[in-house]
């Protein structure tokens, strides 16, 4: 598919191959393991809720800017209301954002090494209207990208070609509170991936 200009929800069934293992009678159920990823979160210094929110804090040079995806020119004041409105949830599911500028200074790399990395989905990067671009803060911890964004980000574009999408799908918190990026930082590599794939799927169906 090839990127959209507006907001698309996706279908999320995160946490998938966990469900499916637990109805099938065996292992443990999504919230039973959500639990391990908590304890592994708080025994790393993490926290399970807003931490991309504390790890910008903890980088002074990082922005919180609002980021938006909105097209289109001058509008009606009715229409600038939607659009503000749009702006505040992207703002909520994406929370606080890097410039190239900032992300720099956090993973000591120059700014043509972070948009390289960026266009190898090795970094997740996100383009506003006006041609900025923002990174997401949760991918980033201790002055480093997760090694394994790279390989989940390829899964997602499998299904849509679509950052602010996977911003999405990454950020958002399932039935049990823990997000995909969060279950990612604890060490669950294949239920996120396995979750991927299955979302992928839905979407190009």
């Amino acid at each position: 598919m090839t990127q959209s200009e507006g907001p698309r929800a996706p279908r999320p069934s995160q946490r998938a191959a966990a469900q499916r293992e637990a109805s099938s009678g065996g292992g443990q159920t999504p919230c039973e393991r959500d639990d391990e990823v908590r304890a592994a979160l708080r025994l790393s210094g993490l926290h399970t809720v807003d931490v991309s929110r504390d790890d910008t804090e903890n980088y002074p040079p990082a922005v919180t800017e609002a980021p938006s995806r909105q097209t289109g020119g001058a509008s009606p004041l009715s229409d600038r209301a939607d659009a503000n409105t749009e702006l505040s949830q992207w703002a909520d599911i994406v929370g606080p954002c890097y410039t190239v500028t900032s992300l720099s200074g956090v993973l000591r790399l120059p700014g043509t090494a972070i948009l390289e990395a960026a266009s190898e989905l090795r970094v997740l990067r996100l383009r506003t209207a006006d041609g900025n671009d923002l990174f997401p803060s949760f991918q980033v911890r201790d002055g480093r990208v997760h090694p394994n964004l790279q390989i989940v980000l390829k899964a997602l574009q499998d299904g849509i070609d679509d950052p602010w999408t996977w911003a999405q799908w990454l950020n958002t918190p399932d039935s049990c509170g823990v997000a995909a990026m969060q279950r990612l930082w604890a060490g669950h590599l294949s239920d996120v991936l396995s979750d991927a794939a299955h979302d992928a799927w839905a979407w190009r169906t």
